[in-house]
Formats: structure tokens, C-alpha cells, sequence
């Protein structure tokens, strides 16, 4: 583990040290900004982390990922609050292959996670849904075609699941068929269980 100190804006270190209930209570116990002009919020320009020195990628790649970073932009996002906080990068696991290869680890237990839970809840009847596409894209002439496939059943907390998107060599009904069948096999969805396809 690696200490870095970070500099951050009283605002930004208020929200994250306090969380919004705390805020709330300290307003309510405090002094009212409204009613005092020379009220100033408390203050402290710096704080103390704790850090992975190995893992400084890995803890940030689902939330990167979701909000479509690439590996590249979050590795100099990282890098540079290091070198913020006072870090020697040298010391630091940071590289593009790193970054990229802890990303990929992460993503994929996250993917085991959502598949074990979903497992666990396995609803007794569901509806798979399907949808094939044609994806066309700008840095190249080929298209590519796609069946999104969804499960929704009333029994599961969340009601739908997204299960995959696979590519298909053509829309045809056979193709669909192969790629829900390998999808059902993939998140161990038994037969007997699918109340309806549409």
C-alpha cells in the first residue's frame, strides 16, 4: 500500500468525508450559512489516501467502462492524480498493458458476480426477447449483425435481465435459434424453465 496526498477542493472533500446525511446534520447542529454573511464552511486542503500501489486500475475499471473511458484516458486520469498527490509514478504499476489487462480482470469478475447472483435467483419462468441488428460502422465498410437477448420474468427483483449480444452470421430464423440456445447454455438457463420466446 502507497500513501498519496491529494489536493482537492473543500467542496469535493466536505461531500466525500461527510456523505449528503452527515452534511445535513451538521447544517441542522451549526451555524445557518443564511443567517451569518461571514459564516465560512470548514476547511482542510489536504487529505490522506491509501492506495494499491499494484491495483490503481483495476479498482476504477467497471465505473471506466460503464462510462465508456478507454483504458488509455483513465491510465493519465490515474497518473496524473498521483503525480497530484506528490506520487512517484515509478513506484506505481502504470502502463497501458497494465491497464488494459486489469480492466479486462475486473470486467470479467464482475461479469461472474452478475451471473452467480443471477443463478442464485434463477426465476422458474421467464420469456427470453430478441431483437437482431445491423451494426454499420464509420471506420470501416463491413457491417456486422447482432441479436440482443433479454429475459424478463415478474418473479426477478429487477424484472429484466440483459443476457448477450453475439454476433450472427445472418438474420436467418437458424442463426437466432444457435445464439439463443449457446446464450441459455452460457447463463445455465434450463428449458423447462422458458415460459415464452418473442
Amino acid at each position: 500500500m502507497y500513501e498519496y496526498a491529494f489536493q482537492l477542493l473543500s467542496v469535493l472533500f466536505d461531500s466525500l468525508c461527510t456523505g449528503p446525511d452527515s452534511a445535513s446534520d451538521t447544517n441542522q447542529s451549526g451555524p445557518d450559512p443564511d443567517d451569518d454573511d461571514d459564516y465560512q464552511p470548514p476547511t482542510q486542503p489536504d487529505i490522506t489516501l491509501t492506495l494499491p500501489r499494484n491495483a490503481l486500475l483495476s479498482g476504477t475499471a467497471e465505473l471506466a467502462t460503464r462510462c465508456k473511458i478507454s483504458h488509455r484516458k483513465a491510465l493519465a486520469i490515474t497518473a496524473k492524480l498521483v503525480k497530484m498527490g506528490g506520487g512517484n509514478l515509478k513506484q506505481c504499476s502504470l502502463s497501458a498493458s497494465t491497464s488494459l489487462r486489469q480492466r479486462t480482470a475486473a470486467v470479467k469478475e464482475s461479469e461472474e458476480k452478475i451471473k452467480t447472483d443471477f443463478a442464485m435467483d434463477m426465476p422458474s419462468q421467464l420469456v427470453l426477447h430478441w431483437d437482431g441488428k445491423v451494426i454499420k460502422y464509420a471506420n470501416r465498410k463491413e457491417s456486422d449483425e447482432r441479436l440482443a437477448i433479454v429475459m424478463s420474468s415478474p418473479n426477478l427483483d429487477r424484472h429484466t435481465q440483459f443476457l448477450s449480444a453475439p454476433h450472427i452470421p445472418d438474420g436467418t430464423g437458424a442463426s437466432m435459434r444457435d445464439a439463443l440456445m449457446a446464450t441459455m447454455q452460457v447463463w445455465d438457463i434450463p428449458k423447462e424453465n422458458v415460459a415464452g420466446m418473442c
